[in-house]
């Protein structure tokens, strides 16, 4: 079984990758690699058979850093040798990996790939990081933030009338899917009636070209004080399906 170890902090990343794996050394493994950033480049070491051989090189080697990786491997594609070590890195020398498990399509996945990169390892493993590199754009976080933005801007977008005054509030979980919060009705006709004019002014939102409803989170039947007023308030999520 594979054992992987990750750090940031003060204290010599070397020293304390190395201990953890130690510490892991009871999972069996038949090498072992580690991993840093020094001075913006990835630094990479690793070695076939037991961790004092990696120790060797890491102790005889200045590692200026404060973040790394460490990971022991018990082969299963490929044998065991010092290039099917973890971690894995790709063409531009932009990521490194540790892995614990086995890709089942890997094979197929290589073939779609293996002309455009450069392959240092028998494993599986390394699709992941040629894959990685194929279809990287940018900064993680930035994309990450774009993401955030640019779903929050959809909402925001929503006509004035999807956000009439019969719709108390609509979320999103995960664009396309809005929840919405309708209320005033009066019967489960009204119900279905409320429903019919939402989807109408969703469809009218730019770039959508039908929506579909997943389900309805909850159904709840209220009255007034003076139980005299008689409300039904449900929530109703909707799929959009752009054009």
């Amino acid at each position: 079984m594979c054992g992987i170890v990750g750090y940031i902090g003060k204290k010599d990343v070397d020293s304390v990758i190395l201990v953890g794996l130690e510490k892991l050394e009871y999972r069996g493994y038949d090498s072992e690699g580690f991993a840093s950033i020094v001075k913006g480049e990835l630094f990479i070491k690793k070695k076939k058979g037991r961790i004092s051989e990696l120790a060797k090189i890491l102790n005889s080697t200045s590692i200026p850093s404060n973040i790394g990786i460490g990971h022991t491997r018990w082969a299963t594609h490929g044998k065991p040798s010092d290039e099917n070590a973890h971690p894995h890195i790709d063409c531009k020398k932009t990521f490194a990996i540790v892995h614990n498990g086995i890709i089942e399509n890997f094979r197929e996945l290589k073939r779609k790939l293996e002309k455009k990169h450069n392959w240092s390892s028998d494993t599986d493993t390394e699709i992941i990081v040629h894959l990685l590199e194929e279809n990287y754009k940018g900064d993680f976080l930035e994309r990450v933030l774009n993401n955030i933005k640019n779903a929050v801007s959809k909402i925001n977008d929503i006509p004035e009338e999807v956000k009439g005054p019969d719709v108390t509030e609509i979320t999103t979980d995960e664009f396309p899917i809005l929840q919405v919060s309708i209320s005033g009705a009066k019967s489960y006709s009204d119900l279905r009636k409320s429903t019919k004019i939402i989807e109408d002014r969703i469809l009218r939102i730019k770039g959508v070209a039908r929506i579909e409803k997943t389900g309805v989170r909850d159904k709840v039947i209220y009255i007034d004080a003076d139980r005299k007023k008689l409300n039904y308030y449900f929530s109703q999520s909707f799929k959009l399906i752009s054009k």
